[in-house]
């Protein structure tokens, strides 16, 4: 199957704001799947701006994410083809001190990916600074 933990599709005129969330710990990981599966894992998505957006994806932290094999695994990303003002991915962690973000039990040739930002006007401001990214 495929999971995604936060995601945004609503555009809105003036902010997104996908901050200070916990996708999983040490204790409780944030998945498990027992079977192999082909199905796409993402931590967090935003998918959605306007021409006066601004979007902050601060202080985010996610691991524990368990799985035999999957499809494409992404920790971040920020696909709002139309966000006018600014995008700001900083200070999240992928994985942490205690915990690795993903772990595979039998052999995975897909992409995984920290974070990806696909999306923001020419024009736009883009900050993608102080992040961490582990395991």
């Amino acid at each position: 199957g495929a999971f995604t933990g936060i995601s945004n599709t609503g555009a809105a005129t003036s902010s997104i704001n996908i901050n200070t969330n916990r996708i999983g710990n040490i204790n409780g990981g944030a998945l498990s799947f027992t079977t192999a599966s082909s199905g796409a894992i993402t931590g967090i998505s935003n998918n959605a701006g306007t021409a006066t957006t601004t979007v902050n994806i601060n202080g985010n932290s996610m691991d524990g994410f368990s799985v035999v094999s999957s499809g494409v695994f992404t920790g971040i990303i920020n696909a709002g083809a139309n966000t006018g003002i600014a995008i700001n991915i900083n200070s999240n962690q992928i994985g942490t001190v205690t915990g690795n973000v993903i772990t595979y039990s039998a052999a995975n040739s897909t992409a995984i990916t920290g974070i990806s930002n696909t999306g923001g006007a020419s024009t736009c401001a883009l900050s993608i600074q102080s992040n961490d990214s582990r395991g």
